[in-house]
């Protein structure tokens, strides 16, 4: 009843489910990004990310996907979203910039498609 109202299922580019064996094998990836969104724990990463992401255990692909500042890759690979959120603000990314990072935009060129998105809804 309920998707009738609704219409029919349309696929989403790019969605990830997140769930418990996403979530399982993301652990340690999302302990790292909660661990250095921690005021105290912050200047260390600052300083020498390589070590504080040796210290922590990460192996070299999650390493190479902090290093990239992959977004998408970080969920793909099980982060949190809200972890990822979080460590952005110590990554100097805004939630403009890991949204566009996650449909692989630049951020000028992501508020320029929401704007054009959202230009009818606001009369535009």
């Amino acid at each position: 009843m309920l998707q009738a109202k609704l219409g029919p299922r349309v696929a989403l580019r790019g969605l990830i489910r997140y769930g418990d064996v996403l979530a399982s094998r993301g652990c340690r990836l999302t302990g790292f990004l909660v661990h250095i969104s921690q005021v105290a724990n912050r200047p260390a990463f600052l300083a020498d990310e390589a070590a504080v992401m040796r210290q922590y255990g990460l192996d070299d692909a999650e390493q190479a996907l902090i290093r990239a500042r992959d977004y998408a890759g970080l969920l793909r690979a099980g982060a949190h979203v809200y972890a990822v959120a979080k460590a952005g603000h110590v990554f100097g990314a805004t939630l403009l910039d890991i949204g566009a990072g996650l449909r692989g935009q630049t951020t000028a060129e992501f508020m320029a498609w929401r704007r054009a998105r959202n230009a009818p809804a606001l009369g535009h």
